[in-house]
């Protein structure tokens, strides 16, 4: 896949909503922070490719997790994610795509920020990770080391 230039600001949720078809209303008080495995990420203004790390199995979090560091890859934090289907909007359509290297947490338990819809709109959801089995047409926004 192809760079996209990443700025590392969340909008807010108006902007949000003009983006995509439908946004969770939880977005209006979101506040990501990044997974251990991404809080050395660079947050200045840079040029970030994008991979997709995809077990084709239904899998738990933690077994995704560990696909990520299996395949030297890390996982895309919520700006990347936005950066992405900025540049990719039809992605969405054809699977859901997650970024699990930010979490929220929303009435107790860690959420992540994923994109989906249908063959009309583009949808950006939350869902919970917290012994979450992810079906097997996940694909999980991933990022390569640099070098």
């Amino acid at each position: 896949m192809s760079g996209k230039m990443v700025t590392y600001v969340i909008p807010g949720s108006e902007e949000l909503q003009k983006l995509f078809d439908w946004v969770h209303p939880d977005f209006a008080k979101a506040k990501f922070e990044p997974i251990d495995l991404c809080k050395d990420v660079q947050t200045d203004v840079h040029e970030v490719e994008f991979t997709y790390v995809h077990p084709d199995r239904d899998a738990l979090d933690a077994e995704v997790l560990a696909e990520h560091e299996r395949q030297g890859v890390r996982p895309a934090t919520f700006p990347e994610l936005l950066a992405y289907a900025a540049t990719h909007p039809d992605e969405q359509h054809k699977y859901p795509i997650v970024a699990r290297g930010s979490v929220m947490v929303l009435i107790g338990g860690r959420c992540v920020a994923f994109l989906g819809g249908d063959v009309r709109e583009r949808h950006l959801g939350l869902i919970w990770v917290d012994g979450f089995l992810w079906r097997r047409n996940c694909r999980f926004l991933a990022v390569p080391p640099v070098t």
